[in-house]
């Protein structure tokens, strides 16, 4: 089988011809060896498939400010502040959203301030976050346009970069885009997220509605280009941790079940990325009809992989089994017994593929990596009954 289509047997709940292993490397130029670089997804991509190892593309669906939207970004400094500040307004015809930061030592955006980071979340660095009341929503919803002009025509290009390229070699490609509750911590941060949730759930429902419309308009281009298999939504502040269970089937469910159907109605899979709090969301995941699961990790979420495999089995694919935190920084005799296990318990049947949670780190230990999977080569054999 070539890379691509072992994937798609195993998303699609049935074994391919041995369990699919699929990396997803963060912030890092290199496998084991550190001599052998890549400096693209391209060049990943061939070293992995040299090395029998399975990998897929990302294509990023574009996110254009309005041209009608006026920009303006100062920096200042003031008293009471150890940092100087970033301030960026957004001058809409709906009104103007302003967000604060500090220019703390470890900011990595120059003079700028991305709406959508996970480094603007924290209070310590955010001074006021893009929207802190409902007043802010009607001026948000006209932020963003369908994208256009030559921001269109890059991601086309790259689309059809990608397209030939996965062609060619075999390769899955994921196309990125959908956010939903992630979109909202980044948007008016953790604690005011919770807070609306709770005692002003109407301000909440338009903020998600607001973010809908966006993920949906990503699906759409996204499906036009032709090369994407796997939508991804981006879930990793959808947890329980911050969305308990009721409220999380009250915001986070209607959202992720319509994703879905845009999805399938398209011809494409659908994935969802969550790596903690997910076994009181298992049923969710199930009724919303997702094709593939990433994230079952047993150390950080401390999830029982076999109440996974069960609930899950034939419905749901499942990516992970195995922490890369803690598990890959253990010895060789560690990391074969926690890789045999994920394969044990959620191999049978198919549906399974093996992957370290939440992803290979610039800094996860190379001999670590490199037990990984050589325990995978061993045990990756179907049929596992």
């Amino acid at each position: 089988m070539i890379s691509r289509d072992r994937m798609i047997t195993a998303i699609n709940c049935e074994e391919p011809d041995h369990v699919p292993v699929y990396l997803r490397p963060f912030e890092r130029i290199y496998l084991i060896d550190e001599n052998i670089i890549w400096k693209d997804q391209f060049e990943r991509a061939k070293i992995f498939l040299r090395l029998d190892l399975d990998d897929a593309l990302s294509l990023h669906a574009p996110i254009m400010i309005n041209p009608d939207v006026e920009v303006k970004v100062i920096k200042k400094s003031e008293n009471d502040e150890k940092y100087p500040l970033i301030v960026k307004e957004y001058h809409s015809s709906r009104g103007v959203l302003k967000h604060v930061v500090r220019m703390t030592r470890d900011w990595p955006h120059g003079g700028d301030i991305p709406i959508f980071d996970d480094y603007i979340v924290p209070r310590a660095r955010t001074r006021k976050y893009l929207l802190e009341n409902g007043e802010d929503l009607d001026a948000l919803s006209v932020l963003f346009a369908k994208p256009s002009g030559l921001r269109l025509e890059r991601f086309l290009k790259e689309a059809e970069r990608v397209r030939e390229f996965a062609e060619v070699n075999g390769v899955l490609v994921e196309g990125w885009g959908p956010m939903g509750g992630d979109a909202a911590v980044w948007l008016c941060g953790v604690e005011n997220a919770i807070k609306w949730t709770f005692r002003e759930p109407k301000l909440m429902d338009t903020l998600l509605k607001i973010v809908l419309e966006w993920d949906l308009q990503s699906i759409e281009l996204l499906s036009k280009v032709k090369c994407i298999d796997l939508i991804i939504h981006r879930g990793w502040y959808e947890n329980t941790h911050f969305w308990p269970p009721r409220l999380y089937k009250k915001f986070i469910t209607p959202m992720l079940r319509r994703e879905v159907e845009e999805t399938h109605r398209r011809g494409l899979k659908f994935g969802y990325i969550i790596t903690t709090g997910i076994t009181s969301i298992l049923d969710d995941v199930i009724d919303c009809e997702v094709d593939l699961l990433l994230g079952v990790d047993p150390i950080q979420d401390r999830v029982d992989l076999g109440v996974v495999k069960e609930k899950l089995d034939g419905k749901v694919c499942i990516w992970g089994g195995v922490n890369s935190a803690i598990t890959l920084r253990s010895s060789s005799e560690i990391i074969g017994k926690a890789v045999l296990d994920a394969v044990k318990r959620l191999a049978p049947g198919g549906g399974f593929i093996l992957g370290a949670v939440d992803a290979i780190f610039k800094d996860t230990p190379p001999q670590g990596l490199k037990a990984f999977i050589e325990a995978w080569r061993r045990v990756r054999s179907y049929p596992y009954r």
